[in-house]
């Protein structure tokens, strides 16, 4: 086992010390990395889920009119060349990641959801369109209408595989795992996600409503990065402990607040690792390489590896943080029994005198 039994005589691990857990934990059961390869291998040799009209609709719909300015219209073109790159690659099967919480996204969005709630994919990020035996087969999504149930199906089902990935990661760091049903496990996780989902979306539909990319950059962005960061530990909660979302949310603001720049210094480092990792190394190969291979595997081990460390993390500051809790509501309690002690003596000396 590798819980970790903290009490107020001894320090709660950190990031270092973080990481080197993790490390252990998947070098002694390296089996833990297999649902991240075969999800890789799927969306790398399976079929794609492509959606044709979204090609269309950016082609026809970020074409400016004749009368804009002339800077504006090139940064459209360039807009609308990344966004067909995209849309050209993206398979809708990559939400069986779930990073983050399955939405399309590129190398960008994969390394913000470095602390996810699914299984972690090389390939959802990457993107490719061909293989060692040849370009990908395609399946295309002909009606528009079935577009979002198709997305939500795939998404529900991924976010239910990554809710039975984290729980064997998070099983072996603390003797007090609480074992809920899965459909409770999930069902947080997933209320989890509508609400991130919510908040991001009227934060950031807020800002640009005040009327200006500056603020959406400058006040919506900033708002997201910072409630990113204290609310990072919830879904730790719902799967080690089996809380309540709300209490999974308090405990994860608890904790950035008291262990603030240890937590940002666990949180850096763990985004310098998948930062590093995906654009260095796991993307050097070609996607029509075997050598894509390896990288999948040294993917699956770095971003398993970074899991566990998260619960590992986790687990040791929230039991320090709640012996620190229980000794200082025990002293309070103390001094209140004294006061009340010495409060006594001095009546019964009055009344003795008297």
């Amino acid at each position: 086992m590798y819980a970790s039994e903290n009490n107020l005589g001894s320090r709660p691990i950190g990031a270092i010390k973080a990481l080197a857990t993790g490390f252990d934990r998947v070098a002694a059961l390296p089996i833990l990395i297999l649902p991240s390869v075969v999800l890789d291998l799927f969306l790398w040799f399976g079929p794609h889920l492509v959606i044709p009209s979204i090609i269309q609709f950016i082609s026809t719909g970020l074409t400016p009119p004749a009368s804009v300015d002339p800077v504006v219209v090139e940064q459209l073109a360039l807009f609308k060349d990344s966004f067909l790159e995209l849309a050209s690659r993206y398979n809708l099967f990559t939400a069986l990641s779930t990073l983050p919480a399955g939405l399309p996204f590129n190398l960008i969005f994969g390394l913000i959801a470095s602390l996810s709630v699914g299984v972690p994919s090389l390939i959802a990020i990457v993107l490719p369109t061909a293989t060692p035996l040849g370009v990908t087969a395609q399946v295309q999504i002909s009606q528009d209408a079935s577009t979002l149930w198709i997305w939500l199906g795939i998404s529900l089902l991924g976010m239910a595989l990554g809710a039975v990935y984290l729980r064997e990661i998070a099983r072996g760091y603390a003797a007090e795992v609480k074992e809920i049903p899965f459909w409770k496990t999930f069902k947080r996780l997933l209320f989890m996600a509508i609400l991130g989902y919510v908040v991001s979306g009227a934060v950031l539909l807020g800002s640009m409503l005040i009327g200006s990319i500056d603020a959406l950059l400058y006040l919506g962005m900033p708002i997201l990065f910072v409630g990113a960061v204290y609310l990072s530990f919830t879904s730790h909660g719902i799967i080690l402990f089996g809380l309540g979302l709300r209490q999974a949310m308090r405990e994860s603001l608890r904790i950035v607040r008291w262990n603030f720049f240890s937590s940002m210094g666990f949180l850096l480092s763990v985004f310098l690792i998948a930062w590093i990792g995906a654009t260095q190394v796991w993307s050097l190969p070609d996607e029509g390489s075997w050598y894509l291979l390896l990288a999948i595997v040294g993917h699956a081990f770095v971003s398993t590896t970074l899991l566990s460390a998260s619960y590992a993390y986790y687990q040791s500051r929230r039991a320090w943080m709640l012996g620190l809790a229980e000794e200082i509501t025990k002293r309070q309690q103390a001094a209140v029994k004294q006061n009340d002690d010495s409060g006594n003596i001095q009546l019964i000396r009055r009344t003795q005198r008297g």
